[in-house]
């Protein structure tokens, strides 16, 4: 890897490694960089995770940062149900959701 990279393979890992369990969505990573910044990162669901790259002193408002991931989370929690809804309702069984031409 080159200087600049990090490998974050294992940053989310089992449950068996939480600290707190009973706590699903508190899966993240604090990654203090030696160039003033910081890596934050946050489980939004199973397969996405959201990367914050911030000044140290920024990081300072944590429970701002925090609200805002709530309410992208949210956010993109809804897009997916509405998503999921739409297909269902269309009776679309495809993995993508496009309807193929008959």
């Amino acid at each position: 890897m080159s200087p600049g990279t990090i490998g974050l393979v294992h940053c989310f890992d089992s449950d068996s490694d939480r600290v707190n369990p009973a706590d699903s969505n508190q899966r993240l990573a604090v990654i203090k960089l030696n160039n003033g910044t910081v890596m934050y990162l946050r489980e939004v669901t199973k397969l996405l995770a959201l990367v914050c790259i911030l000044r140290e002193d920024s990081f300072e408002k944590r429970g701002l940062i925090d609200f805002n991931f709530l309410c992208f989370r949210q956010g993109i929690t809804d897009v997916f149900s509405l998503g999921k809804k739409q297909v269902l309702e269309n009776g679309d069984t495809s993995m993508n959701g496009i309807i193929e031409a008959k």
